[in-house]
């Protein structure tokens, strides 16, 4: 079964971690697939796609993040996984 069609069916949702400091706008942090059949996270990354956890495999990705963003993105580990308990 394709992506779009889990999600259309309602087998996958689409979550988006944000962060807000003070009174600026909330900032995208990472984007999170929820298998919902199974209640379990499949997916999260952050922004370019990039993963939480860093430069894995050489992935350029992480490189293109800028310092807060990196942080951010790090930082969202814990937080994704207390929401996932």
């Amino acid at each position: 079964m394709s992506y779009a069609k889990r999600l259309s069916q309602g087998h996958t949702s689409i979550w988006s971690l944000q962060l807000q400091i003070g009174h600026q706008p909330p900032k995208r942090v990472m984007t999170i697939s929820v298998d919902n059949k199974r209640k379990e996270i499949r997916q999260h990354r952050g922004k370019f796609n990039a993963h939480p956890m860093g430069d894995l495999r050489g992935e350029t990705r992480w490189q293109k993040l800028d310092k807060n963003d990196r942080v951010y993105l790090q930082g969202s580990e814990k937080v994704v996984e207390m929401w996932a308990k």
